[in-house]
């Protein structure tokens, strides 16, 4: 259950629970339509930003592989700052720093090596924070917090690597850039939630309407446009089928899947730079 990690979400966290708490009541229609609704808002633009911010602890040092100029594969160690050593113990120097890009690897007598990819999105960032702000940046043992950026359609064209769409979360609030809805669904929102309703429904992606927004939302970024946007309908979507075992809930006044995820936040980590408004 991904609401009960420290590093997920709070929007993954809070619809999740959101969901399993329906379930646990029995109220199997309002779990679905809930489902529904949560991955609408997040390509709607509905959540509130806090609600995203990831973070991770700075290790000491991290194993990669790297590649020799020669093109050749080998393990190294390397710690935040750049300080690598292979994992013989046998060879071994500094980087050339480039947050969100492959660091430049250089011997011991500063001649170039080759290259190595760090995909740990908040190391990049702290080197982010640290540029903007000298001598402010995170340490080794600090957590980071951190959110993803849509991609440009050169981005995408380019196919530019995740890192360097990883940012500090107050410049990302303060300067109003728009977070990456599509990668949140792929790789935080979808399995999760997929996770329970599976239980009762087949195929959430399709049943909900979620493989149409997804196919939308990335059509956007891409500069494309799609069938709905342009002749004016939506495709239509089957009314998804409950198991059996499920009873037919109650009516009662439901509350909007946004307002259902916001009420069930915790407002931790960096929530407490957001306010409701935001």
């Amino acid at each position: 259950m991904k609401c009960v990690r420290r590093d997920t979400m709070e929007f993954t966290k809070s619809s999740q629970s959101a969901i399993v708490d329906h379930v646990s009541h029995n109220r199997i229609d309002d779990a679905i339509e809930l489902g529904r609704g949560s991955v609408r808002s997040l390509f709607t633009g509905e959540v509130p930003f806090g609600h995203f911010v990831t973070s991770r602890k700075v290790a000491a040092r991290y194993k990669v592989t790297s590649t020799r100029l020669n093109g050749t594969k080998f393990k190294v160690s390397v710690t935040p700052q750049g300080k690598w050593k292979s994992q013989e113990g046998l060879e071994e120097g500094t980087c050339e720093i480039v947050p969100g890009a492959a660091w430049k690897m250089l011997s011991a007598d500063g001649n170039p090596f080759g290259t190595l990819c760090l995909t740990a999105p908040h190391v990049h960032v702290m080197h982010k924070i640290d540029q903007r702000m000298p001598g402010s940046g995170p340490r080794v043992g600090d957590r980071v917090a951190f959110v993803y950026l849509q991609p440009s359609k050169a981005d995408v064209d380019a196919d530019t690597l995740q890192i360097a769409r990883a940012e500090d979360p107050v410049f990302a609030a303060e300067n109003k850039l728009q977070l990456d809805s599509v990668f949140y669904f792929e790789h935080n929102v979808r399995s999760p939630l997929e996770a329970v309703l599976e239980v009762f429904m087949k195929s959430p992606y399709a049943s909900l309407g979620w493989q149409q927004e997804h196919a939308e939302a990335m059509n956007r970024v891409r500069g494309q446009s799609s069938l709905s946007s342009v002749f004016g309908f939506r495709t239509a979507v089957g009314r998804a089928t409950t198991s059996k075992i499920a009873r037919v809930p109650k009516k009662r006044k439901a509350l909007s899947p946004a307002v259902v995820v916001a009420k069930g936040a915790a407002g931790v980590g960096i929530g407490k730079f957001f306010t409701k408004k935001d």
